[in-house]
């Protein structure tokens, strides 16, 4: 499976993906995307919008997606958790350690 998320390939480098035996997924956040999607030739749509977790894919970089986790931050912080406040804003990279991927993955499966 490949998936993309911030554009729509063409319909060649599609159909040579589906060729080698690759199913096409794209993520989509509106019916035209979703459209123009189906009509590259995709095999399978990854429909999301803003409310998705606060995460949204575009293909219109030059006009992201409105922010929808202001209302998760304020609430947060409005509680008083600074933990919870991290969550929502995108800061938790500063929980991230520096190991090889085995002993990530090893401390996250039991």
């Amino acid at each position: 499976m490949v998936s993309f998320t911030f554009g729509i390939p063409g319909h060649g480098v599609i159909r040579d993906l589906q060729r080698a035996g690759t199913t096409v997924v794209q993520t989509v956040t509106s019916l035209q995307e979703a459209k123009a999607a189906a009509a590259a030739g995709v095999d399978a749509l990854a429909v999301q919008a803003t409310v998705a977790g606060g995460h949204s894919a575009t293909l219109t970089p030059d006009r992201p997606p409105p922010a929808a986790t202001s209302p998760l931050r304020k609430a947060a912080a409005a509680a008083g958790d600074p933990e919870l406040v991290h969550l929502w804003a995108g800061t938790g990279y500063r929980h991230a350690r520096r190991q090889p991927t085995e002993q990530i993955l090893s401390r996250l499966v039991p």
